[in-house]
C-alpha cells in the first residue's frame, strides 16, 4: 500500500512540474520584446565669453619687514612670546633677568656718591692750602718764614690739586660705567616696534641666553605677501584671494624646472610663514569653456563628441588652458552641439549605441 502511495506522489510531482514549465513558456511568449537600451546624456552649447580658469596651489605667507632680537649678555629668560603670537606696537616681547645688572648699577651709584664726597673734601683742602699759602707769602716778604717753607707749601698744593683731579676722573669713569650698565639694562626688555607676529623663536623661559644669538624674529603683520613655487609649464595670471584678484611677479631665479612667484603686499588673514591653499588664476580672457564631462582624453589627445540627429562624431581639439573644472579654447566653436556625459557613456556612444538626450 505504501509503495502505491509513493508512486502516486511521484507521478503527481512530475505532472505538476510539467504543467508549470508549460505555463511559464506561454507567459514569456505572450510578453513583448525588450526595448532597445538608450544612453543618457545632455547637449552642451559652448559660448564665447569671459572665462576665469582656476587651479589649486600652495602658497606661503611672507614678510620682508622683520626684526631680530638678541641679548648682549648670558641672562636668564624671564618671559618670551611664542611663535605665531601676535603683539601690538609697544607690547613686551622678551624680558630677561636684570637683577645682576640692577645690583651693579646700585653699587656704582654708591661709588659715585662716595667719589663726590671725596671730591668735596679734596676741593676744600685745596682751597685751605691756597689760603694758607697766601698768608705765608706775606710773611715771607717780611722775613718771617723761610724759602724752604714756601716751597713745601707749593708742593702740598700741587699734590692736593692732583688728588682733586683724580677724584674728578674717578667720578667720570663711574658715571660712564653707570651709562654702560643702563645701556645693558635696555637689552633685558624688548618691545614690539609695530603691530606684528613672532615668526621665529629660539629659547624657552628659564634658559640662559647665548650672547648675540637671535631669541625671536618679529615680523610686520601689515606688510605681508604670498610666495609660490610652480612648474615652469604654468604661466599664472594671478591669484584669487577671498574673491579679489591679486597680481603675481615672477622672480628671476628658477630651480629644478620650478619658478618662483611673489604677490604684491596686501591684507592677508593668515599668519606669517603659514602655508595656505590658494586659487591660482590660470586664464582670464575671452574664449569657449568646456566642462570636464564634455570631452574625452585618449592617448594624450582631447576629443569633443559633436551631436547631430541622434549620433555623435569625434572632433579633435587643442585646449589653450585647463583648470579644476574644465578647459578653454580660442577657436570659434559657436553653433556646435556637444555631448555632455560620463566618459563610459561617451565611449559607448562612439560605438553606435543610441543616445537619450535629457533636458
Amino acid at each position: 500500500m505504501k509503495k502505491i502511495i509513493f508512486v502516486i506522489v511521484i507521478i503527481g510531482l512530475v505532472v505538476g512540474g510539467f504543467v508549470l514549465v508549460k505555463n511559464k513558456k506561454r507567459d514569456l511568449a505572450s510578453k513583448p520584446a525588450l526595448e532597445e537600451f538608450a544612453l543618457n546624456g545632455k547637449i552642451y552649447t559652448p559660448k564665447n565669453e569671459n572665462i576665469q580658469l582656476i587651479s589649486q596651489a600652495l602658497a606661503t605667507v611672507k614678510s620682508d619687514n622683520k626684526i631680530s632680537f638678541s641679548s648682549k649678555l648670558p641672562l636668564r629668560i624671564v618671559s618670551m612670546k611664542t611663535i605665531g603670537e601676535k603683539v601690538r606696537k609697544g607690547g613686551l616681547l622678551i624680558e630677561l633677568d636684570s637683577s645682576d645688572i640692577m645690583n651693579d648699577i646700585t653699587n656704582v651709584e654708591l661709588d659715585i656718591q662716595s667719589a663726590k664726597t671725596d671730591l668735596v673734601s679734596k676741593s676744600l683742602q685745596v682751597r685751605t692750602l691756597e689760603e694758607n699759602h697766601q698768608r705765608s707769602l706775606k710773611l715771607y716778604k717780611v722775613g718771617a718764614i723761610s724759602t724752604e717753607q714756601i716751597a713745601n707749601e707749593k708742593v702740598a698744593i700741587a699734590n692736593m690739586q692732583s688728588s682733586k683731579k683724580s677724584a674728578e676722573a674717578r667720578i667720570e669713569i663711574l658715571q660712564n660705567k653707570k651709562i654702560q650698565l643702563q645701556n645693558l639694562l635696555s637689552y633685558t626688555k624688548f618691545y614690539a616696534p609695530f603691530d606684528g607676529v613672532v615668526s621665529e623663536q629660539n629659547g624657552q623661559i628659564g634658559e640662559i641666553t647665548t650672547p648675540y644669538k637671535p631669541l625671536i624674529v618679529f615680523a610686520n603683520e601689515k606688510k605681508k605677501y604670498l610666495e609660490l613655487t610652480l612648474p615652469s609649464t604654468i604661466n599664472p595670471k594671478g591669484i584669487r584671494y577671498k574673491g579679489d584678484i591679486v597680481s603675481l611677479q615672477k622672480l628671476p631665479t628658477a630651480k629644478n624646472s620650478m619658478n618662483q612667484y611673489i604677490s604684491k603686499e596686501f591684507t592677508i588673514d593668515e599668519t606669517i610663514d603659514a602655508n595656505i591653499n590658494i586659487e591660482l588664476l590660470l586664464y582670464n580672457d575671452k574664449g569657449y569653456f568646456f566642462p570636464n564631462d564634455t570631452f574625452l582624453q585618449v592617448n594624450n589627445k582631447n576629443y569633443l563628441l559633436v551631436y547631430l540627429n541622434g549620433k555623435v562624431t569625434k572632433k579633435e581639439i587643442e585646449f589653450v588652458m585647463c583648470g579644476n573644472e574644465g578647459c578653454v579654447v580660442k577657436e570659434d566653436m559657436s553653433g556646435l552641439k556637444i555631448l555632455q556625459a560620463k566618459p563610459d557613456v561617451m565611449l559607448k556612444a562612439l560605438s553606435g549605441m543610441k543616445i537619450a538626450i535629457k533636458g
